[in-house]
């Protein structure tokens, strides 16, 4: 009974701990092409395969996942990582708050995150991963 309950506790502790570890090997700075922001401006795309640009030699790619459109003012858009574990998520909001487009990124996989910082140069947004350590999300 005792070395069950090892095996499971320490299964569970894997489990847990895996999101941070994971985080290491994801991009630290992910280009949007301005030739795929039109996922970011319509939920018609979604199921539809992308590839981000990142610093590193391997191109990030990404499904649309979900699309939320929440009022008129700000909206959510979902991508699930391909080759990456599963329910690994690129989130992106984007709000207009004062005639001024804000966005904001994260990644989250298994209640972590790392944040994102998104700028936009016309064309094309480019993610840059905070010095944050990994957040706790829900």
């Amino acid at each position: 009974m005792n070395s069950l309950l090892l095996i499971l506790f320490t299964a569970l502790f894997q489990v847990n701990h895996s999101g941070p570890k994971l985080f290491d090997a994801l991009p630290n700075v992910i280009h949007i092409e301005a030739s795929n922001m039109g996922v970011l401006l319509t939920n018609e795309n979604v199921g539809s395969k992308i590839t981000m640009n990142t610093q590193e030699t391997v191109p990030l790619k990404v499904e649309l996942f979900n699309y939320t459109k929440w009022n008129e003012e700000e909206k959510t858009v979902a991508y699930k990582l391909l080759g990456y574990p599963e329910g690994t998520h690129l989130i992106i909001n984007i709000a207009i708050r004062n005639n001024q487009t804000i966005y904001r990124g994260y990644i989250k996989h298994m209640g972590y995150a790392d944040a994102y910082t998104i700028s936009f140069t016309g064309s094309e947004l480019i993610l840059t991963k905070t010095e944050l350590e990994h957040i706790v999300v829900e």
